[in-house]
């Protein structure tokens, strides 16, 4: 084996090991008390009681906001202000765990209003 091919060998297999599980999970319905948004970029922080944990993060006492663009990241955070202020409950999906203020916190992959 080369020592090319030995080494991705080496590499993809740490990797696989040391990556931290992570599983696509509800994020239950909650009541939204505080969204807050920190940073040069963008950071969306929902706090609430009552979110699911699939991931094991070390807080469930906020969500981090997360999109695969600015575009879906304000809508999720329109979506977060509209439960915020309708008094209505939030839910969606998690995938993961980020750093916070609070310790690992669910990182929200997409969020919706529900009654």
């Amino acid at each position: 084996m080369s020592g090319l091919k030995l080494f991705a060998a080496f590499a993809s297999s740490f990797l696989i090991l040391a990556s931290p599980a992570q599983a696509v999970g509800d994020a239950g319905t909650f009541y939204v008390l505080e969204v807050s948004v920190e940073g040069n970029e963008p950071i969306v922080y929902v706090k609430a009681t009552g979110i699911n944990n699939p991931d094991g993060c070390s807080s469930t006492s906020a969500i981090s906001l997360t999109a695969v663009s600015e575009d879906v990241q304000d809508r999720m955070l329109a979506t977060a202000l509209t439960a915020k202020a309708s008094g209505k409950r939030l839910g969606g999906w998690l995938n993961g765990c980020v750093s916070s203020p609070w310790g690992t916190i669910p990182k929200a992959i997409n969020v919706s209003l529900k009654d």
